[in-house]
């Protein structure tokens, strides 16, 4: 994938996912550039799911707040993430399904 351009505080970044063996010099999911022109989020293209919730989280909270430590990154990525899936299965749950509904009906 050659990549697309997301937005964050006004300003356009390339958003690229990526093979982490040929990206990342470590364990990473994901990094972020310093700030300064041209720069570029990169993501794994490994993950799914959660961790990718996650990952992309973590990486567009760097370019909001540059300045912030890592361990607060980390911390709020994954805290963010948590309360999506609950409050995003919480109201699935709480939907009635549509079939069950309409085979209700048939039945009344």
């Amino acid at each position: 994938m050659s990549g697309m351009y997301i937005y964050a505080g006004g300003k356009r970044y390339k958003f690229r996912y990526v093979d982490p063996e040929d990206e990342f010099n470590n364990e990473a999911h994901g990094e972020c550039d310093q700030p300064g022109p041209n720069r570029e989020v990169r993501v794994s293209d490994k993950i799914t799911g959660d961790l990718l919730l996650d990952t992309c989280i973590h990486e567009y909270t760097h370019l909001w707040f540059p300045w912030l430590d890592e361990d607060v990154v980390e911390e709020f990525a994954t805290d963010m993430t948590r309360y999506l899936l609950k409050v995003i299965h919480a109201k699935k749950l709480a939907q009635p399904n549509a079939h069950q509904n309409c085979a209700q009906q048939a039945d009344a």
